[in-house]
């Protein structure tokens, strides 16, 4: 989650001297209200009151939720020269990624007057409308368009059903102009914007579908549906009307508990809001108009569909470890490492076909990176098409083969920060994979890797541990998290955010739009939850958790062979240098801070000071499973969970400016976060069903 990116250096000029000050930083009472409500507790509450081991039912259901109408830019107005070679045979496009800063009125070739190669005479530079967007509405097709046909010179070529844009019109295999659609000509860019990165990043197209995914138990009157989205993160206002609508549309449908994890995808719409377009920083929510309502309708009907599908079954668990080499990279110490990967597969009793397979795993679904500008699910994708469809043979690998069924990600711990960037490897087939190199192709491979580290642990039939027979139980606390830092402030003040800000001593909402930027102060409304089923059992944290709050490990024993903290941590301090010149820093201010960001992170810069870490047991371990899964961003998206001991902000600039490798705080709610999620499910691990 990259919110500091959002505002960019445009916000912190407008607002440094307004951080730097007590009143933009208040103080936070950290104690939680004391009659916080509770969400319902099964077995015990009406409707789900029988208790005991029942016969385990399983049901899935799945939607397509990939948005198609939208309009593209002028790729001349992209700034990105690294582009996929699948992009730019597809759109025929030599640019992609992030908008240009100052997108400006320089003719469809996006050459302005004393830029190279700028030639004098385009009718449409300088004519007073925007040439970076193609403002042909939502079928991006203008008057005047040239169907893509058959090429009567090369009768063998269709390319009306290629799959290519040949036109270079941003539509693919297009027909003539039907008319003016939704949009077209009234000089707004009704764009996707890609989450996940920074700001102003358009989608041309779609590479792979992006899907919301779910999962049904049920065990005597308990039913709980788990949906994983391909999302870079969905607030908890919008879970909230997502349960509303299903209790609403199917009042004949029995379901105590729905929760909606995203998998964090990096290349997919920006349903939270704050990708938009930012020049220099952004005045209006990224989020496609009426996308994220079509996403809660398709998590209704996907849900309903699980439940309505739900049938006796049994489940296989099984359990295995990526390591570290190939897989992940931690980019902040400690390097603490939780690389273990549960599978947990719903077998029908009867026929023992795979009704769906859950992989759970931690790490960011960022592959594509930023240059990317096709809507993309990232490594998911491809590892869940493996597992239901298999893999081939190829080179040394043998044949794998596909489960069937539906196939379901559900990320982990992904916090502190868990990310495939970076990371060298070699693919199935034995192709090596750089660590510079973000492609489709490196992806897919990427993908399948993992695909095969889980189908190899089901085909394990020694270390598999089958279940038919047990007690459904859900437990879910609604609780507070106080939103110190400022920028989310900010996000929340200027609606970037569709979510409420709480009082939470009153536990009413606070009016953001009619309230002074420097007098909001208030609270996030979230939610976490466990379920359990004999001996496997799942929590969800409402962010990006660090893996030293699921397992520990602050005793060197999850390093998987690295320092636990790097020995040139720190850089020397005469390499500290300004953020904009090559300058040494400039000297520190009477008053202890610093005129610039980059020379504060590097002279206050102090390696994590293990000795304050806390003791266990950790929260993997208080789930009590013998298969326990951490679910990530599950709920909610609040952004980095870093633990208290490591939190560490700048002090003239607090959320803006990040310390030396602590950028995560400068994207998270503040220091109180994991101590509330972390009291609210103590909680739920004292409550006895």
């Amino acid at each position: 989650m990259t919110l500091k990116n959002l505002l960019g250096c445009g916000l912190l000029l407008l607002l440094t001297v307004a951080t730097a000050c007590n009143a933009c930083n208040p103080p936070f009472n950290p104690e939680p209200r004391a009659n916080q409500p509770n969400v319902k507790w099964c077995p015990g509450s009406p409707g789900c009151l029988t208790t005991g081991k029942g016969q385990i039912r399983a049901g899935v259901g799945k939607r397509d939720v990939t948005p198609r109408g939208f309009e593209i830019p002028n790729v001349n107005y992209l700034v990105s020269t690294a582009c996929d070679p699948v992009m730019t045979s597809r759109y025929r496009a030599g640019r992609c990624g992030e908008l240009r800063e100052d997108p400006r009125d320089c003719g469809v070739d996006g050459l302005c007057r004393n830029d190279p190669g700028w030639t004098a005479g385009e009718p449409s530079e300088g004519d007073g409308v925007d040439d970076w967007f193609l403002d042909c509405g939502l079928d991006r097709l203008c008057p005047g368009n040239t169907p893509e046909t058959d090429d009567p010179s090369t009768p063998a070529v269709d390319e009306s059903a290629d799959g290519v844009d040949n036109d270079a019109d941003g539509a693919i295999d297009d027909g003539p102009y039907p008319g003016p659609d939704e949009g077209e000509n009234d000089r707004q860019f009704q764009a996707v914007w890609i989450a996940g990165f920074g700001n102003s990043r358009p989608a041309l197209g779609v590479y792979d579908p992006v899907q919301v995914r779910c999962m049904a138990l049920n065990t005597n009157q308990t039913t709980a549906v788990v949906c994983s989205l391909d999302a870079v993160g969905f607030f908890y206002d919008e879970v909230e009307r997502a349960r509303a609508l299903f209790r609403e549309r199917h009042r004949e449908l029995d379901l105590d508990y729905l929760a909606v994890a995203s998998t964090h995808t990096h290349e997919s719409v920006d349903t939270m809001g704050q990708w938009g377009h930012a020049n220099p920083i952004p005045i209006t929510p990224g989020r496609l108009e009426g996308h994220n309502a079509y996403i809660v309708d398709q998590i209704v009907e996907a849900a309903a569909e699980a439940v309505s599908t739900l049938e006796p079954a049994r489940l296989v668990l099984a359990r295995t470890s990526s390591g570290r080499g190939g897989f992940l990279r931690d980019l902040r110490d400690p390097q603490i490492y939780d690389d273990e990967m549960l599978v947990m597969e719903a077998r029908a009793a009867e026929t023992d076909r795979p009704i769906f397979t859950a992989v759970n795993w931690g790490n960011h679904p960022e592959i594509l990176g930023d240059a990317n500008s096709l809507i993309s699910s990232d490594y998911p994708h491809a590892l869940r098409r493996a597992i239901e469809q298999g893999l081939p043979a190829t080179g040394s690998k043998p044949a794998l083969a596909g489960r069937g069924g539906v196939a379901i990600y559900l990320n982990g711990a992904v916090g502190g920060l868990m990310s495939p960037l970076g990371v060298e490897f070699q693919g199935r087939d034995g192709t090596e994979y750089p660590p510079s190199q973000e492609t489709f192709a490196r992806m897919e491979a990427y993908g399948e890797n993992l695909a095969e580290l889980a189908l190899t642990a089901l085909s394990d039939e020694a270390n598999l541990e089958t279940v038919e027979e047990a007690e459904l139980k859900v437990k879910a606390e609604r609780f507070f998290i106080p939103v110190v830092n400022r920028v989310f402030i900010f996000a929340f003040a200027a609606g970037l955010f569709d979510r409420l800000v709480f009082d939470e001593q009153n536990g009413e909402p606070i009016d953001t739009e009619n309230t002074s930027l420097l007098e909001v102060t208030g609270s996030a409304q979230t939610e976490t939850f466990t379920l359990e089923a004999g001996p496997w059992a799942i929590l969800g944290v409402p962010g990006e958790l660090f893996p030293e709050s699921a397992v520990g490990g602050y005793d060197g024993t999850r390093t998987l062979g690295l320092p636990i903290i790097k020995s040139d941590y720190c850089p020397p301090q005469e390499s500290c240098r300004a953020e904009s010149a090559d300058d040494p820093c400039p000297t520190q201010k009477p008053d202890g801070g610093y005129t610039d960001c980059e020379c504060e992170k590097c002279r206050l810069c102090a390696p994590p000071d293990l000795a304050t870490a806390p003791a266990g047991p950790y929260l993997k371990e208080k789930l009590g499973g013998r298969f326990n899964m951490v679910l990530g961003l599950a709920n909610d998206e609040l952004g980095y969970l870093v633990p208290p001991w490591q939190f560490k902000v700048s002090e003239t600039a607090p959320y803006f400016c990040d310390a030396e490798d602590h950028y995560e705080e400068t994207n998270s709610t503040g220091p109180f976060a994991i101590p509330r999620i972390e009291g609210a499910l103590q909680k739920l691990f004292d409550f006895a069903l």
